[in-house]
């Protein structure tokens, strides 16, 4: 299985994730990264950019630039058709309400669906947003996780391979 992941996903695994308690798993996100089991889309590496608090994390961006990808052909035209059908509109609020809705989440579903990867989740606090999220993931087909249980995914995977 491959993986997108947010960018609360992927912010959480640069900025909190235990890496000192939990070695193995740490070591087993960064290879999966350098493989491109797991990638980021670009609009992705803005978010982080924007939010990031650990230089730290600003640097593995940087230095991992080819881990974020850009929309191709195929995405963008699946992203067109979604958009003429309303399946992001739960992301438009009055800008005067505007609670930091993450710009890449149309560009990850659809990533995920074109390229048959899971849509990889940090839960957050607007559980609202994050309930419309896994709605249209489950309305497209979409398999998500969160970045837990895809970190025991790679685990699992590793331990099958030996």
């Amino acid at each position: 299985m491959k993986f997108v992941f947010d960018h609360y996903a992927l912010q959480y695994m640069l900025e909190q994730f235990p890496r000192n308690i939990t070695k193995e798993f740490w070591s087993q996100f960064l290879a999966a990264c350098q493989d491109g089991t797991i990638v980021a889309h670009r609009e992705t590496r803005k978010l982080l950019e924007q939010e990031a608090i650990e230089p730290d994390s600003l640097k593995w961006c940087k230095d991992n630039a080819a881990f974020f990808k850009a929309t191709t052909e195929a995405e963008a035209e699946l992203l067109g058709k979604w958009m003429k059908q309303g399946a992001f509109n739960f992301l438009e609020t009055a800008s005067f309400v505007r609670s930091r809705i993450p710009e890449d989440i149309p560009f990850m579903l659809c990533m995920a669906k074109k390229q048959g990867r899971c849509y990889v989740y940090r839960k957050h606090t607007n559980m609202r947003l994050f309930s419309k999220i896994k709605a249209a993931c489950e309305k497209y087909g979409i398999t998500c996780m969160e970045v837990e249980a895809c970190l025991l995914h790679l685990a699992d995977r590793r331990y099958g391979e030996q």
